[in-house]
């Protein structure tokens, strides 16, 4: 059994694999504690037995009932996680199914559209702050970072498991927020404190070298900028993006 799970688990560094078997690893206690909390299943708990064996106090996390639990060493644990520095603790658990939730004018509601974010730690930190003020969904276009990797995972601290997630090409995400105000982060916007977003909104943020695809353009209501003060030619992503979305609740 132990041998068929560690192949499993190496095998979700790809994504093709984590897609085809609807699973994915969860890397640290924190991390495999969020997964257990948001009630997804866990196959495979793998741990590091001289990381235990010094931490007795240290209990194994309620819920994992019903999963198979592997005492691995070092060598087995670095050969399974995708990070720089393997944690103790690693989950094998399904991905979370979720459908986003129906639009409703006039509501108030945020949205958030990713274009083309690669960068697996910007967009996990997207989906952090997404969680933080209350995104009611996140889409993310073809070639943006794949929300179960592991890098991902990390960066967001859980949030994946609670913000929806779907991955959308422009048209369909229009026709899904029809009618909804349409942001558009550009270099050459108006100045972020002169807009009024009472109603709420889909803001769009795209990559930081190529920008927005030229499609949401057409669309857009209004495009907006951080006014800047230096000499920097532009803002991380996940920045901008934490910016804008406070002043969306503001």
């Amino acid at each position: 059994m132990s041998k068929s799970a560690l192949k499993i688990a190496a095998s979700l560094h790809h994504r093709k694999n984590r897609l085809g078997n609807g699973l994915f690893l969860a890397e640290g206690e924190k991390v495999v504690a969020e997964a257990i909390g948001a009630g997804l299943k866990c196959h495979f708990l793998f741990v590091r037995r001289s990381w235990y064996d010094r931490h007795p106090l240290i209990p194994i996390p309620e819920g994992f009932t019903g999963s198979e639990c592997i005492w691995l060493g070092d060598s087995d644990m670095d050969r399974i996680s995708q990070l720089s520095s393997p944690p103790p603790v690693v989950g094998v658990f399904d991905i979370r199914q979720i459908s986003l939730p129906a639009y409703k004018p006039d509501s108030g509601s945020i949205w958030l559209y990713l274009d083309r974010i690669r960068d697996a730690g910007n967009l996990g930190t997207l989906l952090r702050i997404a969680d933080w003020f209350g995104v009611e969904g996140v889409w993310c276009a073809p070639g943006t970072a794949d929300p179960w990797n592991a890098k991902c995972i990390q960066a967001s601290m859980g949030s994946v498991f609670r913000v929806p997630v779907a991955e959308s090409d422009p048209a369909d995400c229009l026709k899904y927020l029809s009618g909804i105000p349409v942001y558009a982060t550009t270099l050459k916007g108006t100045n972020l404190p002169a807009i009024n977003f009472e109603g709420g909104g889909l803001l769009l943020l795209g990559n930081e070298s190529e920008g927005l695809n030229h499609e949401w353009m057409a669309h857009c209501t209004s495009r907006i900028s951080i006014p800047g003060y230096g000499k920097a030619e532009s803002l991380n992503a996940a920045v901008a993006g934490g910016i804008i979305l406070s002043w969306m609740r503001k």
